[in-house]
């Protein structure tokens, strides 16, 4: 007897659209950002939420995230409260521009933009040139065809970010960008948009913090598009550090010119659920690109990188762990994946998948993935010179992620990464772990 196949429990998304067809004719945006939103409405709608029947979902498991009756905001956020400001005023100073957007709109009272440098242009998204948005990428560098949470925050952006970097300009202070939640985001999703075009030989770091401003349940579902010209080099920080109810679904997409380098470095340390997407185009020659992760889990928490680095042409570098794709003229590609996995506790579980697709037969490609516990001889080592077994087990710990730590150049930046690290150890008050950041 043949069976109706049943869908997929969450296939249907029809409530995150329910509110779209009102809120995209009150934004009256110019007919460009408008086509684009409503051809990323109709594509969610066809996809739906992913299921774990598809293989880059497989250890998502999205029920809860579906069962959490997600709202978008459908109208514009409040004026952030001025308390905010302490929460701001509590992070190093990095020396540079600090732009910060509130439930994912820009929030120029809370910045700190000053004179920009030579060479930086800055605009909300919202106050940008829909022409000129276009012509960069938005909308098109992060394509909404099958990707559903992509389609979903090119639907329902609110705000973000247009930086323009001039050609041949080097901007010495890193360029930072907060995301910060506060409670009125409680059951809502936060869709902030990030468009940066590096011109050619260009330089910049950009380091962009998520946040959350008190303890409510809020999804965030950030976009970035990065586009780098000829021989530009851009350094690119995460850091995610929403509260423990939050969930966060991120994804970067990066399109690479001839002999550009890109440097990405995550380090993910809240949310109930936190996955990072980057995607990846080395489209010229002699394009190199560095992804780097540091993801520190605790009781429940689920954290899923996931990244995608097609070579388009000859002589690119990738150094990462994931999916790896070498074009069939991308000749005389290095590309080399690399995970490692230290298990704190013996309910912890580490999942790789490293993967290469090879259509170009003159290549060097090689991944390899670790994943193991603190070994007893190390503890053993330590705690014979007088180290605390909590403290000998935080050394060790430091000393595994140290090689993630050392790769940040921006000393502030290394020395508030190190402390949150050695923050989220068991490491009993009465213990003292000096560590040099």
């Amino acid at each position: 007897m043949s069976q109706t196949k049943q869908p997929h429990p969450i296939a249907s998304a029809t409530s995150l659209l329910a509110e779209f067809p009102a809120f995209a004719t009150a934004r009256a945006e110019a007919a460009p950002l408008a086509a684009l939103r409503r051809e990323a409405a109709a594509r969610f709608a066809a996809l739906g939420l992913p299921g774990r029947d598809r293989e880059e979902w497989k250890y998502a498991d999205l029920r809860p995230f579906a069962a959490a009756g997600w709202r978008p905001f459908a109208e514009q956020p409040a004026a952030p409260p001025a308390a905010l400001a302490d929460a701001l005023a509590a992070l190093p100073d990095l020396g540079g521009l600090r732009l910060v957007l509130v439930d994912g709109v820009y929030a120029p009272g809370l910045s700190r933009a000053g004179a920009l440098p030579a060479g930086l242009a800055v605009s909300p998204l919202t106050a940008a040139d829909p022409a000129r948005l276009v012509a960069a990428g938005f909308g098109r560098l992060a394509s909404p065809a099958d990707a559903a949470f992509t389609a979903l925050s090119a639907a329902w952006w609110q705000g973000g970010l247009f930086l323009a970097i001039a050609p041949e300009a080097t901007l010495a202070a890193p360029i930072e960008i907060v995301h910060l939640a506060t409670g009125a985001a409680a059951g809502r999703m936060l869709a902030p948009r990030l468009l940066v075009d590096a011109g050619r030989a260009s330089s910049a770091v950009v380091v962009e913090r998520f946040l959350s401003a008190d303890g409510a349940a809020h999804f965030t579902n950030a976009v970035g598009e990065l586009s780098l010209g000829e021989g530009a080099a851009l350094a690119h920080q995460k850091i995610l550090a929403e509260n423990a109810a939050a969930w966060h679904i991120g994804a970067a997409h990066v399109r690479q010119a001839a002999r550009s380098r890109y440097v990405s470095n995550e380090f993910v340390f809240g949310g109930a659920m936190s996955r990072r997407e980057l995607h990846l185009t080395l489209a010229g020659r002699a394009a190199s690109c560095e992804l780097n992760a540091l993801y520190l889990g605790a009781g429940e928490q689920r954290l899923d990188l996931r990244t995608r680095v097609r070579h388009a042409e000859a002589d690119c570098q990738t150094r990462e762990d994931g999916l790896i794709i070498v074009a069939q003229d991308a000749q005389k590609t290095d590309a080399r994946q690399t995970n490692r996995n230290l298990l704190l506790s013996p309910d912890a579980t580490a999942y790789s998948m490293p993967r290469l697709e090879i259509y170009a037969d003159d290549v060097k490609c090689t991944h390899g993935s670790t994943t193991g516990q603190i070994s007893d001889e190390q503890l053993f080592y330590l705690r014979t010179r007088g180290f605390a077994a909590e403290a000998a087990r935080a050394l060790l710990t430091v000393a595994f992620a140290r090689e993630i730590l050392a790769g940040i150049e921006l000393a502030p930046l290394r020395q508030e990464l190190t402390g949150a690290l050695l923050a989220r150890l068991p490491l009993p008050a009465s213990a003292r772990l000096e560590v040099e950041p």
